[in-house]
């Protein structure tokens, strides 16, 4: 196979087989297999392929074939004549294809060999084991319990026996203990052959690669190892050996780190010798090879290549890609390990010691400073006093390091409607019907979704599918301070550009950085350093097409990469407390940074008094269990809140919240009888509306009735209004009402020709104010039974009173197709009726406005539709408006109906016409 792959001359076929039927698909257009891992760690390989058709392949097995053949002896060669390699069985994911119906062709975009299946949580009871066992039958109870075949029979440590059962109620994966067993064990885990191989790191040399034409690249070699650390994190608890590490120069130091290994874990001082005998023959030289073809290496396998200078070097290999599409390409290479670290006993443990403890003496400027200073894995705390001549200051500092300081940024929240809190979104595109309906896009439309995910230690991961923009919440920044980001790639490898965007203390941008991440890892992470004016960064994903790709376990923190942690309720990212005792001057000043920054103080002074500033002022009790009086700022407006009566010096003026009542002398103002309604008691009450008029409502009648606006006589109880004008936008019966027939309303503008009596209304004219804004007989609550007219409703529709006239959003009728005419009958007479459902009509509308607009915006935007009015959780309807759309909706669907019934039409008539031929030729057949 090697040797027809290097041919000139040779031909290539690919193919593939779906294992539950034996279906096999020849001549598909392309595939690439490829695995990207580090030495004493399992290796799971990928797979993404073009074939012909439409197929549905989900949690399907399929098999990866390549055929080879020499065409200098056949064009057409027989499945005999033809080399066939086998690069196994992969399983395609759940959503992991995609269909194309411009090339009538299926995409696989996530597919994995069998050992992707060891991502699924330990369960002891399905292993059927117990403990005390080897690592041998642990490893074969996995491959049983898996489907997958064990492929050796014994290995180094094979025979070792673990004590208890060590993953179990720590949200363990079966990956989880292969990694640890391949740690403990010095050995590779993979797939080959459709069995799981355990390989030993050894230095038994499997093959050559050698340079040629081809490309090849090396690197720095790396080994053998001089320190083992078997550490146990976050506590960063390390167990060093040798024993005499430190006495080991720094610039020679080699160090390799097993973290949080269960079978080491509790025996660290008696195993570690024996490990660190056999990491410490381990030396290659990371290195990268493009070329034609060697398939008989394996992830593991210890090889030798010569670069171009003919020197002759040895390595590992822990990546490759092969690719085949007219032709075939192969990458095999080697990366420095993700175990080997740089110092890390020395620093994680100054970063556990880290306690500082200090107190300097300043004679020259007459200071002195006490501090107590912790910097910790999850946050770094100060605590100091500053005593001078002037001033004492004292500060108490904690700083987020750990934790994810952009909140949801893994998108976690709980999502309503296609939400994310805390994200915006840009699409790149415009909204198109012809897209379908799961994937309807508008300009703020997410541009991932949040979907299950196997591979995530989430369980969920973030689903990028078209073009456009994720930006995400600001994170609070210390500037001098190293950020990172980190993500996990779990479906895809299409490369996306991630802008660190930074802003100042205003929230201004002062700073736009680009990295692209192209992929080619399973892990990617990027470090900046932020601007010395930045207080706030965020992230800002820029996807260039509509390729799916997954990522997930998200981190960004301060200080170099982490790995994934669950996001705490509360991220508590800064907090400052300062107390400054200045001259005559006490000031307090508490600053606290999660999602938001909170500032609260108090400033006491002789001359100024006490000034407190925050989102909140509250005034307790003695026993701090009632409150008093309150200050609490909404939107930026100031409200008070008082509990208990406060009055004045000598009782003239009283406020009364328990009561709801203002004293004011012998005058009482108080909620009378309903919530909205004000009671006002004394003898008399006047108000002035201004220098000529007023307004009078007195028992005993005093002035002329021209100083009045209205006039009641409760003596012979009647009731007289006066109006030079009525300038009013409500007309109703509970603005201006008579309770009799002697009761009168007289104005100039409207006369009314007989009494009032009763409930009627007898007037030549009613005219609107002339007064703008808005005009209106009854509202929502109260309603007019009937309106008599001779002719139909004159309503204004000139071309004048209008704009951004267009055709009715297609995306609307929509919505609406689910809106029906029903029959009914209405409460408040009893009668039998026909028309819609308010609540069909709101459903239909509150629909259209969260795709067009978003979730959190749609209620707003609703309120811009005259067809729907909602007056105290009643709905009401324009009739007219929900008739135009349905009519719309009923005429485009007879249009496509008509469509569907022409091209029907065409399709009978060409069969006809086939028919008549055929008919033809049978005739003619008959007569020869």
């Amino acid at each position: 196979m090697k040797e027809l792959l290097q041919t000139l001359g040779s031909g290539m076929r690919k193919r593939i087989t779906l294992l539950s039927t034996n279906e096999v698909i020849e001549d598909i257009k392309d595939f690439k297999v490829s695995f990207d891992s580090n030495l004493w760690k399992p290796s799971v390989q990928s797979l993404t392929a073009t074939i012909p058709g439409r197929l549905d392949l989900d949690n399907t097995d399929i098999k990866v074939e390549l055929g080879v053949w020499d065409m200098n002896l056949t064009q057409d060669p027989t499945d005999e004549e033809i080399t066939w390699y086998n690069f196994g069985t992969f399983i395609v994911a759940r959503g992991g294809y995609e269909y194309s119906d411009d090339q009538n062709e299926t995409t696989i975009t996530n597919a994995y060999d069998l050992l992707a299946r060891a991502y699924a949580t330990w369960n002891l009871n399905d292993l059927g084991i117990t403990y005390p066992n080897t690592i041998k039958n642990t490893v074969e109870a996995i491959c049983a319990l898996l489907g997958i075949p064990l492929a050796v029979d014994t290995w180094t440590r094979s025979n070792h026996v673990i004590e208890e059962d060590k993953w179990s109620n720590n949200d363990h994966t079966y990956m989880d203990a292969l990694e640890q067993i391949a740690q403990f064990c010095n050995s590779t885990i993979s797939i080959e052959n459709d069995s799981l191989v355990v390989k030993e790191i050894n230095h038994v040399i499997i093959d050559e690669i050698s340079s040629g034409e081809k490309t090849m690249k090396r690197e720095k070699s790396w080994g053998p190892a001089n320190v083992l650390n078997v550490s146990r994190e976050p506590q960063h608890d390390n167990y060093a050996y040798p024993e005499n590490w430190e006495d080991i120069p720094l610039d020679e130091r080699v160090e390799l780190v097993f973290a949080n290994n269960q079978i080491i874990d509790k025996r660290r001082e008696e195993l570690t010798p024996g490990i660190f005998d056999s990491i410490s023959a381990v030396r290659y030289v990371p290195f990268e090879y493009s070329g034609f073809g060697y398939l008989t290496m394996k992830f593991g396998d210890y090889v030798s290549f010569v670069d171009k200078d003919g020197e002759t070097y040895r390595s590992y290999i822990t990546k490759g890609t092969w690719t085949a599409t007219t032709g075939f390409q192969e990458m095999l290479g080697s990366d420095l390990t993700a175990n080997v670290q740089s110092e890390f006993v020395v620093y994680t443990d100054r970063r556990r010691q880290g306690l500082n403890v200090y107190l300097m003496v300043d004679q020259q400027n007459g200071k002195i400073q006490t501090l107590v200073e912790e910097i910790g894995d999850r946050s770094d705390r100060t605590t100091s006093i500053t005593q001078d001549l002037d001033s004492i200051e004292l500060l108490v500092r904690s700083t987020a390091v750990g934790f994810n300081l952009i909140p949801n940024l893994n998108a976690l929240l709980e999502i309503e409607n296609n939400t994310y809190p805390l994200w915006t979104f840009e699409q790149g595109g415009l909204r198109t019907i012809f897209r379908a309906p799961e994937r309807t896009r508008t300009m703020q439309s997410p541009t991932f979704d949040v979907v299950d995910d196997g591979l995530s230690l989430s369980g969920k991961s973030k689903q990028f599918y078209t073009v456009g923009t994720a930006k995400s919440e600001k994170a609070f920044i210390v500037p001098d301070s190293i950020y990172s980001y980190r993500c996990k790639r779990t479906i895809g490898n299409t490369p996306f550009d991630l802008y660190i965007n930074e802003y100042n203390e205003k929230e201004e941008l002062i700073n736009r950085t680009k990295h692209t991440l192209d992929g080619q890892k399973m892990i990617e992470a990027i470090s900046f350093t932020p601007a010395q004016l930045t207080m706030w960064a965020s992230l800002e994903f820029v996807t260039r097409d509509d390729s799916l790709f997954n990522i997930a376990e998200e981190m960004f923190v301060r200080g170099n990469p982490v790995g994934w942690s669950e996001d705490a309720n509360d991220v508590k990212i800064y907090a400052r407390n300062l107390v400054t005792l200045l001259d005559n001057r006490l000031t307090v000043k508490i600053t606290e940074v999660s999602d938001d920054i909170h500032n609260a103080g108090v400033e006491i002074t002789a001359r100024e008094g006490i000034r407190v500033y925050g989102k909140n002022f509250l005034v307790q009790n003695e026993d701090r269990t009632k409150d008093i009086f309150k200050v609490v700022t909404i939107d930026g407006e100031e409200q008070v809140y008082m509990y208990g009566s406060i009055q004045s010096e000598g009782g003239k003026i009283a406020f009364d919240s328990e009561n709801k009542e203002i004293r004011i002398g012998e005058v009482k103002l108080k909620n009378w009888n309903a919530n909205d309604t004000l009671g006002m008691y004394g003898s008399q009450f006047t108000l002035i509306l201004g220098k000529n008029g007023g307004l009078s409502i007195n028992k005993n009648i005093g002035g002329t009735a021209s100083d009045w606006v209205i006039y009641k006589n409760f003596d012979n109880n009647t009731t007289t209004g006066y109006f030079d004008d009525l300038q009013t936008t409500s007309l109703r019966s509970d603005t201006i009402r008579a309770n009799n027939a002697i009761d009168f309303v007289t104005m100039s503008r409207l006369t009314v020709t007989s009494n009032l009596n009763s409930n009627t209304l007898t007037a030549t004219g009613v005219y609107p104010s002339s007064f703008a804004g808005s005009k209106w007989i009854g509202n929502g609550s109260a309603r007019w039974e009937y309106i008599y007219l001779q002719n139909q409703p004159n309503v204004a529709s000139d071309k004048r009173y209008k704009r951004n006239i267009a055709p009715i959003d297609p995306l609307l009728l929509d919505c609406f197709e689910d809106v029906q005419e029903m029959s009914f009958e209405t409460i408040h007479d009893d009668k039998f009726s026909v028309g819609y459902i308010g609540q069909d009509v709101e459903r239909a509308l509150f629909k259209y406005c969260s795709i067009v607009w978003g979730y959190h915006d749609a209620n707003e935007w609703m309120k811009k539709f005259k067809m729907l009015q909602k007056d105290e959780s009643y709905l009401s309807l324009l009739y007219a408006e929900i008739k135009v759309i349905r009519i719309a909706v009923v005429d485009r669907r007879s249009k496509r109906l008509e469509e569907e019934n022409r091209h029907m039409r065409e399709q009978l008539e060409n069969h006809e016409a086939r028919m008549t031929r055929l008919e033809k030729l049978l005739l003619d057949k008959e007569e020869i």
